[in-house]
């Protein structure tokens, strides 16, 4: 028994119980009544014999013949059943239409897994079908989800799928962004979209408001070289008109006319719609201008507009530019303008303009009226004419009845007639001519019909305004009433209104009497209040309490301020209290400041602020500052004096000075709510400033009898008047000793820092404070930057400056006196000393913060480099027949070597000392000296450093070169021998080359022997260096003798063979590559190995591919031209 599954219905409902069999002969039988013109076979055909159920197409014919999509998709499933069939591809196509219409998508799906597993190739037709049947049933989810099912089936969409998904998306409310998402992944999945694309997201964006993605979309079309068109722009401009934004539409409309494309009237109706008749009419102007020939709706759009706002004027030039463009205008844009026209001005000068478009219009292919529809149209044109008071005796058709001859219709005048007028009957007296008395009939005729039209319909309305006359005059007896009750209404109006006026002017009496009692008991409070003062005061003296008197002074002063009006005697009373009190207050302190009682000063001081002697208690208070560290200095100093007397233990000129900063830091870090109490910031400001010139004195003190105690400037005279500075001279040092000079520039170091530092603080801190008085802000900084201590500081730099260059002179040459060869290294060890004397003496000029020493210490750095140290590197290179002594044999050799390896070592780590030094010494100064000008000197001065670098390796290259020419003349007899071997072989001579090699080997035991064994003894890229100038030696040799045989195709082989032997053993002996150097004899071995002369055409010019050809077309001729086989006609016919 066949199972029905879960979809079946009743159509099939009467065949469930049918055996197999039963259901099969159902099946046929069905189809052969359904197609009885085709076929009149048995129930079961014969046509596949493989099955019992007939053919495919059977099949697929029975399935669409069925109205039932459910007994459609049981018969698919029975023959899927069936052995050795298999349905064809439209049996799925047409189930897929059946189930799609019938809203049954489940079942879509596993026919679509089926059609996959029985193999067929996937076409886009099906998708198409699925796309179509989504659409139809309005299921924009299920259309979304086909693009990603393309996929699942390994089927790249198309981009007309596309674009139907995208139609159906954004037909839906809501799927705008998951139609934007879809486009956006699309691309990635390799579906280009085009125009098409891009104006339905463009179109939906415009009508969604989203003006600016649309633009973008726009945008993104130019950038992928998608050509936009005429919808693109159309789109476009629509959503530009509709939003307002007129000027986007017009720059769009002009690069559309740049491109050649033929607008519509959406940019000038949209144009219109905003009022800017004027600049639709200059793009109509331009349209045609550009040869363009406009749509009759751009024409009737902008008729219209200037219409609609009285422009008639500019209505008729629109007209005329049409019409000057020979092309004709729509009936409906007559018979708007002709009735305004008429209407607006009945001058001469348009009746000819309308004279002339009538001529126009009715020489060519007229549109006023219909040939086939004459009659009606021209009564209504006459109707709207004699509405306007005008006769247009031009309104003629083209119908046969209507014709007249050509002398008639001149002899016409083509004047107004005005019907029921005086004029119109001498106008009627005056007509001759049959055919304008015709004319003129019918127009009379129409008249009089359309009088009796107007008057039946205002007939016809008699009963309606009859009806209406009877409502109003009922509606007069309620009207009474409601204005009797209006002018009950505006008199209680009135009257309220009056009250309210009455109570706002007693209000306003009552708050002004309010504000005076007010005032008036705020003043007795203050006569009080001043009485309270006066006797608080007096009680405060009496008990000496100056706290509360000057608390009591402060707050009268406030009333007093307040009330000036008011209380003479009292403010004569309290203020003879106010002068008692400042006199003790005055008194008291100065005591304090004599007896150095600390808190008795702070009780006072603080008195000030409320007495209003501000100014008088700072200059008190930062005075006894300055007094307690200028004694505190002056202790420090003397101790120091005391102990340069004496001669005992080590002076500590740093520590006294440290004292000094650290007492005037703390002054002001502990005083500082004391001196903001007083005078606000302005205070801070004041003190710092009056306490930096006791830094000035006493600072200046301590580093001037430094400078004496270390005798500085007797020391900076033996220094520079020292005739023996030169670091290759003989003998002892001369002048001081190094040692101490390290001690000394160690102090003056610590001193300069010290005062840096504290010099950077106090200016910090004055430019933190925000509510200075701006003319004191300038002179604080200008006493830390311009007093006498930093003048002092100044000189102690110029010491140091000095000192340093003595310090690194000194210990420099002491570096290479002692110079000698270090146990495991490469080089000796002056490099090292030298460059690590000179780091630390650059790192100690920087931690001083002052660019000038840098800089001084820098030059002296880089002098010292290019001259002495110079020189002392090239007294090893420059001994005479030190490289003839590399071969001499003896155990000496392996020394002069040695020499000769540590000299050029010497020099390629210098160069890279160099370079090191002068990138630690800018990143360094980077961070000390923010200021650009600052910048801009270091990196002058480093970039003597760089030059100084590539000086080193000038000379390391005339050292290496030196060393080559030693080499060379040893190798030279084996490449000597490479120009008598031949290169004209057979393939019996090719073999043996194979055995025994010719040259190849001999010539690398050679350089082996003769080079190799200085690679322990150099760096790995000096002897990089030096075996590749071996290398370009040996190259250069080759190619000349090379160029002077004569190859077989044979000898060509073996060239290329020895030239590969010869790259790969150097590339396993220098970490560089060599493959360059060789490029000119592989591919003269290339050449030599072709089989005729064109084929080097494969290998020249756009035909090379990634190789660069290193030999000139002469060049490459001559090469060919070594070949015995190649004959001299063909090479000279080559086009190189």
């Amino acid at each position: 028994m066949i199972r029905r599954p879960i979809y079946d219905s009743s159509a099939v409902s009467r065949h469930l119980n049918l055996p197999l069999s039963s259901f099969s002969n159902f099946l046929f039988s069905t189809s052969s009544r359904s197609y009885e013109d085709e076929t009149q076979e048995p129930v079961v055909s014969n046509r596949n014999p493989k099955s019992s159920i007939g053919s495919p197409t059977r099949v697929q014919k029975l399935i669409a013949s069925q109205s039932d999509p459910l007994l459609a998709k049981e018969i698919f499933d029975y023959a899927s059943q069936q052995p050795n069939f298999r349905h064809s591809q439209s049996s799925h196509f047409v189930l897929i239409l059946k189930l799609g219409r019938s809203r049954y998508f489940n079942l879509i799906d596993d026919v679509l897994a089926k059609h996959r597993a029985s193999g067929y190739l996937v076409t886009g037709e099906l998708f198409t079908y699925l796309i179509k049947i989504y659409a139809e049933a309005k299921l924009p989810d299920k259309a979304f989800t086909t693009f990603y099912k393309m996929l699942e089936f390994n089927f790249t969409p198309q981009p007309k799928h596309l674009n139907r998904i995208l139609e159906v998306l954004v037909s839906h409310r809501g799927y705008l962004q998951r139609a934007f998402e879809l486009f956006k992944s699309a691309r990635l999945h390799g579906v280009m979209a085009n125009t098409r694309t891009y104006n339905i997201l463009m179109q939906a964006f415009c009508l969604n408001d989203d003006l600016s993605i649309a633009y973008q979309l726009f945008g993104k079309m130019l950038e992928r070289d998608v050509v936009p068109d005429v919808e693109s722009y159309r789109i476009l401009i629509q959503g530009f008109c509709r939003k307002g934004q007129a000027n986007g539409a017009m720059e769009l409309l002009e690069d559309m006319l740049n491109k050649g494309f033929v607008p519509d009237r959406t940019l000038i109706g949209g144009l219109c719609d905003q009022g800017m008749f004027d600049e639709g009419k200059k793009y109509l102007q331009e349209m045609i201008s550009k040869g363009f020939s406009p749509h009759f709706s751009v024409s009737n759009c902008l008729v219209k507009g200037f219409c609609s706002f009285g422009k008639v004027k500019d209505a008729c030039d629109v007209i005329e530019l049409v019409m000057k463009n020979k092309e004709a205008l729509h009936l409906d844009t007559w018979e708007m303008i002709i009735p305004i026209i008429c209407k607006e001005d009945e001058s001469e000068k348009i009746r000819m303009f309308l004279e002339d478009a009538m001529k126009v219009e009715i020489s060519g292919d007229t549109r006023l009226v219909d040939a086939e529809k004459g009659g009606v149209y021209r009564l209504l044109f006459l109707r709207n004419c004699r509405e306007s008071s005008i006769n247009l005796s031009m309104a003629v058709t083209r119908q046969p009845e209507l014709d007249q001859d050509d002398t008639a219709v001149e002899s016409v005048d083509f004047s107004t007639v005005k019907f029921g007028t005086p004029e119109a009957l001498e106008y009627v007296r005056s007509l001759t001519d049959v055919g304008a008395m015709t004319r003129l009939l019918h127009e009379c005729i129409a008249y009089q019909r359309s009088l009796d039209s107007d008057l039946d319909t205002l007939l016809s309305q008699r009963t309606e305004l009859d009806r209406n006359l009877a409502q109003l005059q009922g509606s007069a007896d309620i009207l009474d009433i409601v204005k009797a009750d209006a002018d009950h209404m505006f008199g209680n109006v009135r009257s309220t209104c009056d009250l309210a006026d009455q109570v706002s002017g007693k209000v306003r009496e009552l708050d002004l009497a309010q504000s005076r009692v007010n005032v008036t008991l705020s003043r007795i409070d203050a006569i009080v209040e001043r009485g309270n003062c006066i006797e608080g005061v007096k009680t405060a003296l009496d008990s000496e309490d100056y706290e509360s008197a000057a608390t009591f002074v402060q707050r009268f002063l406030q009333i007093d301020s307040q009330y000036k009006d008011s209380g003479s005697d009292q403010r004569e009373q309290l203020l003879a209290s106010k002068k008692q009190l400042e006199g003790i207050v005055k008194k008291k302190l100065l005591s304090a400041i004599d007896q150095r009682d600390h808190p008795t000063i702070l009780r006072f001081v603080r008195l000030y602020s409320p007495l209003g002697m501000e100014e008088e208690g700072l200059q008190l208070y930062v005075g006894y500052l300055k007094k307690v560290i200028a004694m505190r200095g002056r202790m420090e100093y003397e101790n120091v004096v005391e102990l340069m007397e004496q001669g005992l233990g080590q002076v500590n000129f740093v520590g006294c000075l440290t004292n000094l900063f650290k007492d005037i830091v703390m002054a002001i870090e502990e005083n500082d709510e004391i001196l903001r109490g007083l005078c606000g910031e302005d205070g801070v400001v004041y003190a710092i400033c009056e306490l930096q010139e006791e830094c000035d004195s006493r600072g200046s003190l301590i580093l001037k009898k430094y400078m004496e105690f270390r005798k500085l400037a007797r020391l900076a005279s033996d220094i520079n008047n020292s005739p023996n500075l030169n670091l290759l001279a003989g003998g002892a040092s001369e002048g001081p000793d190094p040692r101490e000079v390290e001690m000394y520039v160690e102090e003056i170091l610590s001193l300069m820092q010290l005062g840096e530092d504290y010099t950077e603080f106090m200016v910090s801190k004055i430019k933190s404070l925000t509510s200075v008085d701006p003319e004191l802000l300038p002179r604080a900084t200008k006493a830390f930057r311009n007093g006498s201590f930093s003048k002092v500081i100044q000189d102690v730099t110029g010491f140091y400056v000095i000192l340093e260059g003595f310090f690194m002179v000194e210990n420099v040459r002491k570096a290479t006196r002692i110079d000698e060869h270090v146990p495991d290294s490469l080089t000796t060890s002056m490099v090292d000393d030298v460059f690590y004397v000179l780091q630390s003496c650059l790192r100690r000029a920087i931690s001083t913060s002052n660019i000038s020493s840098v800089i001084a210490v820098l030059s002296n750095a880089g002098s010292l480099l290019g001259n002495d140290y110079h020189e002392a590197l090239q007294q090893k290179i420059r001994e005479p027949n030190l490289g003839a002594r590399l071969f001499l044999g003896g155990i000496g050799v392996e020394n002069t070597g040695t020499e000769i390896a540590t000299a050029l070592n010497n020099m390629d780590v210098s160069c890279e000392y160099i370079l090191k030094l002068k990138h630690e010494i800018e990143e360094q100064c980077t961070e000390v000296f923010p200021a650009p000008a600052d910048r801009e000197r270091i990196k002058s001065c480093l970039s003597e450093l760089g030059e100084l670098s590539n000086t080193f390796k000038q000379l390391l290259n005339s050292g290496m070169e030196q060393l080559v020419a030693t080499v060379t003349p040893r190798v030279r007899p084996v490449l000597d021998t490479v120009a008598t071997i031949s290169y004209e072989l057979t393939e019996t001579e090719y073999a043996e080359n194979e055995v025994n090699d010719p040259w190849v080997q001999r010539l690398l035991h050679s350089v082996e022997t003769n080079a190799a064994w200085l690679q322990p003894l150099m760096t790995s890229n000096n002897y990089d260096s030096f075996l590749h100038l071996i290398i370009d030696f040996i190259v250069k040799r080759l190619e000349v003798i090379m160029m002077q045989k004569r190859f077989s195709q044979l000898g060509g082989l073996q060239l290329d063979r020895d030239t590969r032997a010869l790259v790969s053993h150097f590339s396993g002996m220098t970490q560089r590559t060599v493959r360059d150097k060789f490029a000119r004899l592989t591919q003269m071995a290339t050449i030599l190995n072709l089989e005729k002369v064109s084929e080097i055409l494969d290998f020249w010019g756009e035909n090379s591919g990634p190789m660069t050809w290193r030999l000139t077309p002469a060049e490459v001729r001559r090469v060919l031209g070594l070949r015995v086989e190649f004959k001299p006609e063909s090479i000279a016919a080559l086009k190189l």
